[in-house]
C-alpha cells in the first residue's frame, strides 16, 4: 500500500514498501504547515528537488538526521573537525538563496573526524574569497607526518 501525506507547498511524504520518502522538507518557514511539529515526521530518505530556500528549510534538521549525527558525535566518538578549532558563529558554507551571504547560511559541509585524528586537526576556515557554487570550501589543516601515513 502507498500512503501519502502532503505538507503544503512542494513538501509532501510518500510511504512505499515499509520506506518513508520525504520530499523537499519546507515546513517550519511554511505558513501552510505551522500546525505540524517537525520532530513528529519520520524519513528513510529526503529528496530535494532543488536549491530554493522554499524546498530545503528543514533539510539537516529532521529528528532522523539529528540522531544520526548525535549517533556519530557522542556514541561513535567522532568530530566535526572544524568546530575543534573554529567556533566563530558566523562561519557558514552554504546559503539557501543560492548567494554567498544572502539570507541566513547554513555550514552543511563537514569534515568528520575519528578520535585518533581529533588532536591532529590545526586551523580550519571556510574560504570566502571566491565563489565556486552556493557551498563555499571548508578548509582544514591536519598535522600529521610522513611516517603515521
Amino acid at each position: 500500500m502507498t500512503n501519502l501525506t502532503y505538507y503544503g507547498h512542494a513538501c509532501f511524504s510518500v510511504e512505499v514498501a515499509g520506506k518513508k520518502i520525504l520530499f523537499d522538507p519546507f515546513i517550519t518557514p511554511n505558513p501552510m504547515a505551522k500546525e505540524i511539529d517537525l520532530s513528529s515526521i519520520e524519513a528513510d530518505y529526503v529528496l530535494i528537488s532543488h536549491g530554493h530556500e522554499d524546498h530545503v528549510a528543514d533539510a539537516g534538521f529532521l529528528p532522523h538526521e539529528q540522531q544520526w549525527l548525535n549517533q556519530l558525535y557522542k556514541q561513535i566518538g567522532y568530530c566535526d573537525a572544524f568546530r575543534l578549532v573554529n567556533n566563530d558563529s558566523d562561519e557558514f558554507s552554504w546559503w539557501p538563496s543560492g548567494t554567498q551571504g544572502e539570507g541566513d547560511g547554513w555550514r552543511t559541509d563537514l569534515q568528520i573526524v575519528s578520535e585518533a585524528l581529533k588532536t591532529k586537526v590545526e586551523y580550519a576556515i571556510i574560504y570566502k574569497s571566491q565563489s565556486f557554487s552556493s557551498h563555499q570550501p571548508v578548509i582544514v589543516d591536519y598535522d600529521i607526518g610522513c611516517e603515521e601515513l
